[in-house]
């Protein structure tokens, strides 16, 4: 028995000593020395495989002696195949370094709360790097992707300096719910809502603005609802994926430094040819005489014909002028087998054409990523920003409106010599400004100089990611993120401005701030079963809470000098403070298959509860589907020279729409106190007769694509067709005033939106010297088909756009 025992051990310890011996281990980096997480290994011919850990490291055990064929892949990487020969009693070290495949197939695409190959996608994605926004200075990122995207129409709001502007994918599925895409930032959704301060126009603050665009990585736009179905009702207008810059570091050195600039001037294309002052006054003469009247014309503004002959101002040059435009960013980013580091600092200033316009932005970012352990990550995006807005008087309210209408060439800026009354005294010195009619807006100089009108944002947008990795192919994460915003605008009226009261000086402010609190927890799990079914899972659950104060409006009356300072304690509040929250509760999940990386089936299913509806249609249940084939790996046309990449996909989603006022459901009620025999009254609010039956607005969705890649995909792109109808349209319905109530929320009526898309990328020249060429043109017709039991005079009539976006040529 003591022998069989020891012949055992030295059996079991010779077994043991084979078994390690016959290993192959080693590391695989990419093409700048990083190490290269979930790179698959395997032996060639065999079942035998691994991938690499968070440090890039693998091992192969229990290997045959021989010569044995080692495959090394990852996506977006170029394969690699090396031999080995496997010897007894031996540990065999291999180390690989990839090389970054150019085929643009296998590069990555970001979508809903996740990553994919773009031969991968089966929905409706375009992608763009974050130079391809910059390439034009725009007031604001979202300006870059006017004409980058088939099917994105960018509407800029005005040519004023940081002006707002309206983005629309595949037309407007809505119309009083809103029809702006849902921008979500590193994971963020963030705020975005332009009409925040009200209805003002294009002098509507900006909040994405305020956002650098040297500090993006990349943009997706998510148009069909296979793409946007992850995000349920959040994603009936489209989805804007924005990811920012991570650390990286320059070949041979450990920290990559990045600094660049911009100078430019802006301009109008063309300004309007007014009438000068003879031409006017020849033109009011005989209007004059046509009118049957004799003698000298009495002209408008008090102006005598004399000193109005004397007199030629346009007033077009004293609005518009050439502004200058300037920004620097300076990006620093580090780079470890451990942590990697980015900073960026920003800081643009920019001029419109319209004198006395501005928009100052300064910016800095920090993106961290640090792995303390094998199996865990933390990352860390932060971004802090201010932008002050120095605004004018805009086309509506004097300006470059008033230089075209009321302000007439016969008006001078100044009077020339004193005015004096009856009574000799001086009621006008030569210097001052002339005031038509006491009537400022009829000089626009007078208007811009005596008033100054700025709004300042100050904006932070934070999110910490924790990622663990349990077990192989098992990822868990966990988001925390705040996106808070302190926005104010101040206006201060100098001696002279109220020619009601021109020895006043006052002094207006308003504010709001924005807390929108987001957080999800969310497991992905991938697994593939003999190399030819290849699954992903993913489930998670979110929730978003954004809360709204809006402070009571300050003034400060006849004695203003400026701005009002913060501890005025001459200051009148005018108006209580007002508070707004609303939240959103969601769960969702999705499911990837491929077979043999050729035929591949998406299933998405979100269901998000809003506080915005009553509690009997509070959550929505919001589905979507997608299929695709990849024809160039059939046998008829895999290997094909000139057709590189076919991939036939189509789609169908159900998204919803819940973008409306957040108390929209409830009844508002005033009070009139002693209004009756010494009693007070509680009455309904005419405009909020409220709701408790509204309902989720959904948008079902149909999608066909066809993605073609010629000459190794040098000529490549995409042609679409879409088909979206909106039912349970969430509309402010204008109702009769016989009821006692002027305005109310209801469900009613259709949208179809449908249209085609043809988009096309070639590289005629790609040497040193390269060209390149981007194409796009869509056609969207969008039509109110169904207003249920209301009339057009509810929306003012049925509304229909065609919309072709442009093409371009890049030189580099």
């Amino acid at each position: 028995m003591n022998k069989l025992l020891k012949l055992s051990f030295i059996l079991l310890c010779l077994w043991g000593f084979e078994s390690s011996a016959q290993t192959i281990k080693g590391v695989v980096k990419d093409e700048n020395k990083e190490p290269m997480i979930g790179a698959a290994v395997r032996v060639s011919g065999t079942t035998i495989g691994t991938t690499t850990n968070l440090d890039g490291e693998y091992t192969l055990t229990n290997l045959t002696p021989g010569n044995v064929t080692l495959e090394f892949s990852f996506v977006g990487y170029n394969k690699q195949t090396r031999e080995v020969k496997v010897e007894s009693g031996k540990t065999n070290t291999l180390n690989v370094e990839l090389s970054t495949n150019a085929n643009l197939m296998d590069e990555l695409v970001v979508v809903g709360y996740g990553v994919q190959r773009r031969r991968d996608v089966s929905g409706s994605i375009v992608s763009l790097e974050g130079k391809d926004l910059m390439e034009v200075p725009t007031p604001s990122f979202e300006n870059g992707l006017q004409g980058k995207a088939a099917g994105v129409q960018v509407i800029t709001g005005s040519g004023a300096a940081g002006s707002a502007s309206v983005v629309r994918i595949r037309g407007v599925a809505s119309v009083s719910a809103g029809g702006d895409p849902l921008y979500v930032i590193d994971g963020i959704h963030i705020t975005q809502d332009y009409f925040l301060n009200g209805n003002n126009g294009a002098m509507n603050n900006n909040p994405l603005a305020a956002i650098n665009p040297n500090d993006i990585e990349s943009v997706e736009v998510l148009k069909d609802a296979a793409a946007t179905g992850i995000y349920g009702s959040r994603g009936s207008n489209g989805v804007i994926l924005i990811t920012t810059k991570r650390g990286s570091a320059s070949k041979g050195k450990g920290i990559r430094v990045d600094f660049s600039t911009r100078q430019g001037v802006s301009m109008p294309t063309a300004k309007p040819n007014m009438m000068d002052s003879q031409q006017f006054l020849q033109m009011y003469e005989e209007a004059w005489v046509n009118d049957g009247r004799l003698g000298v014309p009495v002209l408008p503004g008090n102006i005598s014909w004399a000193d109005a002959q004397k007199t030629n101002t346009n007033w077009v040059d004293e609005t518009v002028g050439i502004g200058y435009q300037q920004n620097y960013d300076l990006g620093i980013s580090k780079a470890t087998d451990k942590y990697n580091v980015y900073g960026g600092f920003s800081r643009q200033s920019s001029q419109s054409y319209m004198i006395g316009n501005s928009y100052d932005r300064t910016s800095g970012r920090l993106n961290a990523d640090y792995k303390p352990v094998k199996w865990a990550s933390i990352a860390l995006s932060s971004s802090l920003s201010q932008g002050v807005n120095n605004r004018i008087a805009q086309g509506w309210s004097g300006g470059l409106g008033s230089a075209m209408s009321t302000a007439l060439p016969i008006y001078p800026i100044y009077y020339e010599n004193d005015v004096l009354d009856d009574d000799g005294n001086v009621v006008h010195k030569a210097g001052d400004y002339y005031f038509p009619s006491n009537d400022i807006n009829r000089n626009p100089v007078a208007a811009r100089e005596l008033k100054d009108l700025q709004s300042k944002e100050n904006r932070t947008i934070n999110n910490l990611t924790l990622t663990f990795t349990p077990i192989k192919d098992l990822v868990i994460t966990g988001t925390g993120s705040v996106d808070y915003m302190f926005w104010r605008n101040n206006e201060y009226q100098k001696t002279g401005y109220d020619q009601n009261n021109p020895t006043f000086s006052n002094a207006y402010r308003q504010s709001f701030d924005v807390f929108n609190y987001n957080t999800n927890l969310r497991v992905n799990y991938l697994k593939s079963f003999a190399e030819k079914h290849n699954f992903g899972f993913m489930a998670g659950a979110e929730y978003q809470d954004s809360r709204t104060n809006f402070f009571p409006n300050q003034s400060l009356n006849q004695v203003a000098t400026g701005f009002l300072d913060e501890n005025n304690p001459e200051v009148i509040n005018d108006g209580n403070r007002r508070f707004e929250e609303w939240n959103f509760l969601s769960y969702f999940g999705r499911i990837n298959y491929n077979f043999k990386n050729k035929y591949y089936l998406e299933v998405n299913a979100r269901e998000d509860g809003s506080s915005r509806f009553g509690k009997n249609n509070k959550f929505g249940f919001f589905p979507s589907a997608s299929v695709a084939w990849i024809l160039t790996e059939e046998s008829f046309l895999k290997d094909n020279r000139i057709v590189s990449f076919l991939k036939l996909k189509s789609s169908y989603g159900v998204n919803g729409n819940s973008n409306i006022p957040p108390y929209a459901q409830y009844a508002f009620f005033g009070q009139i106190n002693n209004a009756y025999n010494g009693q007070s009254i509680i009455f309904p609010n005419a405009d909020n007769p409220g709701n408790p039956d509204l309902k989720w607005e959904t948008s079902k969705t149909v999608d066909f694509g066809l993605e073609y890649g010629f000459l190794n995909d040098r000529i490549h792109g995409e042609i679409g067709y879409y088909r979206k109808q909106s039912q349970d349209i969430l509309l402010n319905v204008t109702t009769q005033y016989s009821t006692g109530f002027g305005s109310a929320w209801a469900n009613v009526g259709e949208i179809l939106n449908y249209g085609y898309e043809f988009a096309l990328k070639a590289k005629v020249i790609d040497n040193k010297f390269k060209w390149d060429i981007n194409f796009n043109i869509s056609r969207n017709r969008n039509e109110v088909t169904s207003l249920g039991d209301y009339t057009e005079d509810a929306i003012s009539g049925e509304y229909k756009r065609y919309a072709i976006s442009c093409w371009k040529t890049d030189w580099k």
